[in-house]
């Protein structure tokens, strides 16, 4: 198995050669060509094989981590969110995530911080608040 494996390599290293230097595979006898071929089929297979692999293996551990985080299986769960409408005075209204609290000049569809999925807005009036402290600055 391993005199196989040194032969394909081999082979593969010769093909690389050939293609660095420019020179005509009619330069090869038929052994070496078939050795290449080979060689070059093989390490590319390896190359995919464990490129799979390494991603099955990624999202398995994603999976665990998702089961023992709490959430069901590794997809991702699509969060619902809804903004709260802040209304001022003197300055425009800001948007305010539900999910994680990140404000916004306006109500996008998804939350640029978490990507929760916006269902709905709730007003909030704070300009109340804010007319009502000026009131008592007054007084």
């Amino acid at each position: 198995m391993t005199i196989l494996g040194v032969i394909f390599i081999y082979g593969a290293f010769k093909g690389v050669s050939i293609w660095q230097t420019g020179a005509s595979a009619a330069d090869l006898t038929s052994t070496e060509m078939l050795l290449m071929l080979i060689g070059l089929f093989v390490v590319g297979v390896v190359l995919l094989y464990f490129g799979f692999i390494r991603n099955v293996r990624k999202r398995r551990a994603q999976a665990m981590s998702a089961a023992q985080n709490g959430s069901n299986s590794g997809k991702s769960q699509r969060r619902v969110a809804y903004w709260t409408q802040r209304t001022h005075i003197f300055r425009s209204d800001e948007y305010e995530c539900s999910a994680c609290g990140a404000k916004t000049d306006r109500p996008y569809k998804r939350c640029p911080n978490c990507r929760a999925i916006m269902k709905s807005a709730r007003y909030d009036p704070s300009w109340v608040d804010e007319i009502e402290f000026m009131d008592a600055i007054d007084d």
